[in-house]
């Protein structure tokens, strides 16, 4: 014998089914009309320019923190070596270098961090 409440719960999803392949989405039985269709929302739906700018921000950050952490000499020496390796390597060298901004941006914190470049 089969319970009435679980026979209910089944024609249920069976509607349910149905209203999804018509293209009523999540329609109940105590809404009238038609759901419009809504585009999916994402975390981080940034412009082309904004994306961008937020990569070179971040890529500078973290020139920065490298730069902070094992300091000029250090960081001019790795970046030698990694020019004269594969053309991977001296691409990365390329955009890791010490630009106006990583060089601004890196006196700053090592002034607040109490370290004398």
């Amino acid at each position: 014998m089969q319970d009435p409440q679980y026979r209910d719960f089944q024609n249920r999803l069976q509607r349910v089914a149905e209203m999804q392949r018509s293209g009523r989405a999540f329609e109940t039985a105590d809404t009238s009309r038609m759901a419009a269709p809504r585009r999916p929302r994402h975390a981080l739906n940034l412009p082309l320019w904004r994306s961008l700018g937020v990569m070179a921000a971040t890529v500078t950050l973290v020139k920065v923190g490298i730069l902070v952490q094992i300091g000029a000499p250090a960081y001019a020496e790795r970046l030698a070596l990694a020019e004269s390796r594969t053309p991977v390597e001296r691409a990365a060298a390329a955009v890791m270098q010490i630009d106006p901004a990583t060089g601004w941006v890196a006196r700053g914190v090592s002034a607040l961090l109490g370290r004398g470049r």
